[in-house]
């Protein structure tokens, strides 16, 4: 029974495969978006999804532990290497905007002294 995944028909896997086939759905996703649209996106977002629903799925039932936490290592882990890949942004955001605002704040206040 401990062998047995959450599915009932199926067999579990060990909990590496199971992290191996989040990882690799997760970076097919992030492969395919980058060279379709050049930065992450919805593919990415179903795969990354599909692959730690299905991790969580087919991993022996006492193994549970590792697929259950990796979601969130995964993506802080995704996140900052698509970031080195695909560079900085180059339009607008929240970093420019209130870089803008706190540049625009100090000229003001050296007008008023």
């Amino acid at each position: 029974m401990r062998e047995r995944s959450l599915l009932p028909p199926v067999l579990g896997i060990p909990p590496l495969a199971a992290t191996g086939l989040a990882v690799g759905t997760t970076a097919l996703g992030v492969l395919v978006d980058l060279l379709r649209i050049g930065t992450v996106g919805r593919v990415f977002e179903v795969c990354y999804l599909l692959g730690c629903v299905l991790a969580v799925s087919w991993v022996r039932r006492r193994s549970l532990f590792l697929p259950a936490v990796q979601p969130p290592l995964l993506l802080a882990v995704v996140v900052p290497l698509v970031a080195v890949l695909i560079g900085a942004p180059s339009g607008g955001g929240a970093a420019q905007s209130l870089s803008w605002r706190a540049h625009r704040s100090s000229t003001r206040s050296r007008r008023w002294r």
